[in-house]
């Protein structure tokens, strides 16, 4: 491939194309280092290709210090052009292939913690026992992960709705939370009849919930906020959890977390008719001309799995390849 240049009446080749690259790679990854994994190349590699970068353009691009490395003015106008331009070789390579296109190459897929580990990692496993030739990064994180500056294919996100953005984002299914304590606990502490009850007990709270303190819960008919104290506040679904089966009070966790604990008897689910705000599982990815199939495979697969897989009561769809 060559395109026509402004240097010197040369054409633009996959060499340019390869510098353009390495340059994204470096500003997005913030390090020599960064980008050289991401490329899967030498650090030394990277450094010989931006020098002689900016040497055949004749300007500096990046401004290096032992701490950092900062895009100059020219740098980042660069950097919007490159990424332009090799969105566009992309596109119009991958579109040529369309849906013929094998589903094979590696997928960088993030997850919230919790959910991650028990309900995307056994889809994952699921879909690439399917289909061998995928390789899956799977990053388990509760920070936010920004699609538009971060090397992610696919982030699982739950929200009551998604803020307006350039992003692609499909419904994979409803987050049920319930109100759970152990048998012991109840015995010794009494068992609320009404959601105010549970202002006299001892409540395992969220740390890092918007409504700690205050648990809203949905009754059958109206909505419901209680003031709740108790011994213990963790940033931890599963130090909650944990805390919950030792006895030491009341917790609110996905029902996907204590289902098991709950048909085994060790936990009992209290008030049955009341639990917080459902909340929405999304599958969330670039806005882009072409998605590869691996990715479309794998959003299908998750959005085919995921009802099934927060609530086993609920059917699961077909999964698609």
């Amino acid at each position: 491939m060559a395109l026509h240049s402004c240097l010197s009446g040369t054409m633009i080749d996959r060499e340019a194309l390869w510098a353009m690259q390495v340059f994204v790679a470096v500003v997005e990854g913030g390090s020599l280092a960064a980008a050289a994994r991401s490329l899967r190349v030498t650090p030394s590699a990277v450094s010989k290709q931006l020098g002689k970068l900016e040497r055949r353009m004749h300007v500096r691009l990046l401004q290096r210090s032992t701490r950092a490395l900062r895009t100059t003015a020219a740098g980042e106008r660069y950097r919007a052009h490159a990424k332009s331009i090799l969105s566009a070789v992309e596109a119009a390579e991958c579109d040529t292939q369309a849906r013929e296109e094998a589903i094979a190459g590696s997928l960088r897929v993030s997850a919230p913690t919790v959910l991650g580990q028990e309900v995307v990692a056994p889809i994952v496993a699921a879909f690439v026992a399917r289909h061998r030739d995928v390789q899956i990064e799977l990053d388990l994180t509760d920070r936010f992960v920004d699609l538009g500056t971060e090397p992610v294919d696919v982030a699982i996100r739950v929200a009551s709705r998604l803020p307006e953005s350039r992003l692609t984002a499909r419904r994979l299914g409803a987050l049920t939370w319930i109100l759970v304590a152990s048998p012991a606990y109840l015995e010794a502490r009494g068992k609320p009849s009404r959601a105010e009850d549970l202002a006299t007990h001892a409540c395992l709270d969220l740390a890092h919930a918007a409504d700690r303190g205050r648990w809203r819960l949905q009754m059958r008919e109206r909505s419901v906020e209680v003031e709740v104290t108790g011994p213990l506040v963790s940033s931890s679904l599963i130090a909650l959890h944990r805390c919950a089966l030792a006895g030491v009070g009341i917790a609110q966790l996905p029902s996907y977390l204590v289902r098991a604990d709950v048909a085994a008897g060790r936990l009992v689910q209290v008030l049955s008719t009341a639990g917080a705000e459902r909340r929405t599982v999304w599958a969330v990815q670039p806005t882009r001309a072409f998605v590869p199939a691996r990715v479309r495979a794998f959003v299908d697969f998750v959005a085919s799995s995921m009802p099934g897989a927060l609530d086993p009561s609920k059917p699961k769809g077909r999964a698609r390849t």
